[in-house]
């Protein structure tokens, strides 16, 4: 019975037997166990079947071998696993769990972590755990004779359609199988494969589904490396210089990202193809470094369109070997540590103009910086910021609170797009208002009337803490308890 993977006896780290069990007579959890503790880790994923169920006695099977496997992986006698008749959970590391729940027509694996996230981590047991299907279903077709017709493959789960277009009744959106309307069951789900390019859905014409990248680059990272793997027979292979550059155009975060975090700003903006008449404009019309970057790299975007790729790794470093694309803040926290800004610019092929037009060097640098700068909160420690919000008032800030924070702020437009307010509403309040304390009250107002009773003192602390705005201080006095 052993042989076929109908019973297991894994050992524990003391070389002991635990007792033998039989995956098949495991009984359902008496309840939903899922706490309601925040948790980090890989996007999930899904196993499916050509057969569109689960095949008879593969679950309790793969339990058997998720077994084994995991108790290599973590040792600790006090980290046994938690098993059930449709669901089971494994320590795979010191911190990472890894959960499957067993559906009628998928199979989800979860790994996942009630700390931070750590990419090298997760990429390891992501690949490791790839590696253990590929031997699954090796096995599985020599045990199992029934289920060498099965396919089994990884899905992620899509997006956007809730129920599957192809699972539902037409006009009603009432799916098949539950009769329910805008079903959101897994078994009612649409899914894209794990390995497919873009990620894209067949029944969508105007969106495409938009994965976390953190979440979804452990996996890819880790395909990546079996692929290699196999070319290879197994060796360890270095990336070519292909692999290490994304694919697609850089979002306006990653431009944020790198423009604060270059130097020589005029030179990159030569090797991008944009004239010297255009970077003479920039260096000409604005005044602070970090914007003159900035804008010279929403500029290039715009320019080359779907030209504008990840081609810029090849003139800045800082985008080599990146395991994922780098965020908003990134590209704010490196516009803030440039110094020879003008020679990166000359890098991405920048006109002398323009670079010449960013920069007025007879003027201090102004907080007119960043028009175009997208919001994101700062990605604090989880139980930093957790703790502190914990004594955050409740409810909407008031007039009275607003005037008096209008008169303790200097990096007011940050504070805007960190309150989620445009771009061309912060220029208009910069143009219609010459002293700076209206112009700061004007736009607390208007993000007040603008979000309402989401206008809430847990917002606008998360935005005064964020580390661009950097005060935490004013965060502490208006929003605390």
């Amino acid at each position: 019975m052993e042989s076929f993977d109908v019973i297991c006896n894994s050992k524990n780290c003391k070389g002991e037997d635990y007792p033998y069990f039989v995956p098949c007579m495991l009984k359902s959890p008496k309840k939903n166990t899922r706490g309601t503790n925040m948790r980090t880790g890989p996007l999930p994923v899904f196993l499916t079947f050509n057969t569109n169920y689960v095949p008879s006695g593969l679950f309790c099977r793969l339990v058997v071998h998720f077994w084994e496997w995991a108790s290599q992986l973590c040792r600790d006698p006090r980290m046994a696993p938690s098993l059930f008749s449709n669901a089971a959970r494994f320590n795979v590391s010191e911190v990472y769990q890894l959960t499957l729940e067993c559906h009628k027509t998928v199979i989800k694996l979860i790994i996942w972590t009630q700390r931070d996230s750590d990419g090298m981590e997760e990429k390891r047991i992501c690949e490791e755990l790839l590696n253990l299907l590929e031997r699954c279903r090796t096995r599985l077709s020599v045990t199992c004779p029934w289920l060498r017709s099965s396919t089994m493959e990884l899905y992620v789960k899509c997006q956007l359609c809730e129920p599957c277009p192809d699972k539902c009744r037409d006009v009603t959106n009432i799916c098949i199988l539950h009769k329910e309307k805008g079903c959101s069951h897994f078994d009612c789900g649409h899914y894209i494969p794990l390995g497919s390019s873009g990620l894209s859905c067949e029944h969508s014409v105007d969106a495409v589904p938009d994965y976390p990248r953190e979440k979804l680059d452990p996996w890819v990272q880790a395909l990546k490396s079996i692929e290699r793997k196999k070319r290879t027979g197994g060796r360890n292979e270095e990336p070519s210089p292909s692999d290490a550059v994304k694919q697609g155009v850089p979002s306006d975060e990653d431009l944020e990202w790198l423009s604060h975090k270059l130097e020589n700003w005029e030179e990159l903006g030569r090797r991008l193809g944009i004239d010297d008449a255009t970077l003479t404009a920039f260096d000409d019309d604005y005044k602070k470094k970090r914007k003159k970057i900035y804008k010279m790299l929403r500029h290039w975007k715009k320019k080359d369109g779907s030209a504008a790729t990840y081609k810029i790794s090849e003139c800045c470093p800082l985008f080599k070997n990146r395991s994922q694309v780098p965020s908003e803040d990134d590209l704010e926290w490196l516009s803030h540590r440039l110094e020879k800004w003008k020679t990166f610019g000359h890098l991405l092929k920048i006109e002398e103009a323009r670079l010449t037009a960013f920069d007025d060097k007879n003027v201090e640098y102004s907080e007119k910086i960043f028009k175009m700068l997208l919001h994101r909160r700062e990605r604090l420690e989880r139980e930093e910021w957790l703790s502190c919000n914990i004594h955050v008032k409740q409810g909407v800030p008031s007039d009275e609170e607003l005037e008096w924070l209008s008169h303790q702020l200097e990096n007011w437009e940050e504070l805007g797009r960190h309150l989620k307010i445009e771009q061309a509403t912060l220029t208009a309040f910069d143009d219609d208002y010459g002293r700076k304390r209206k112009k700061i009250y004007k736009m607390l107002q208007h993000w007040k009337q603008k979000d309402g009773s989401d206008a809430t003192y847990m917002v606008l602390h998360d935005a005064l803490c964020h580390q661009f705005v950097n005060r935490a201080d004013l965060a502490e006095k208006l929003c605390r308890q």
